[in-house]
């Protein structure tokens, strides 16, 4: 009698473990689904990541070709300023100083 109630307490002990383990075995299972969910998740950010990469490299191109630009119009300005600054001198000086002609057609 005390080995045949032995052996149930060992069984009953036995499946009381085999309920653990399919229970830690789920836990696992569960766990591994998350991992691979994540792993999924933290691929889509690196394909986000290299698609900014991608824009912000564009974007500093046309940054580095607007400050092009923007350099060749500003070495224009001290010529444009030099220009008006002939223009108005010629529009002060009377025409009629110039060109005697003038002066005399306009007699």
């Amino acid at each position: 009698k005390a080995n045949a109630d032995e052996k149930a307490r060992l069984k009953k002990a036995l499946n009381g473990k085999a309920k653990e383990a399919d229970a830690l075995g789920g836990k696992v299972k569960g766990l591994n689904d998350t991992i691979r969910a994540q792993e999924g998740r933290i691929d889509d950010l690196e394909g986000e990541v290299d698609d900014l990469n991608d824009k912000l490299g564009d974007l500093k191109g046309k940054i580095g070709s607007l400050e092009g630009s923007l350099a060749k119009e500003r070495a224009k300005v001290p010529v444009l300023l030099r220009q008006l600054k002939d223009a108005e001198q010629v529009r002060e000086k009377p025409v009629e100083k110039e060109n005697p002609e003038v002066a005399r057609l306009n007699r």
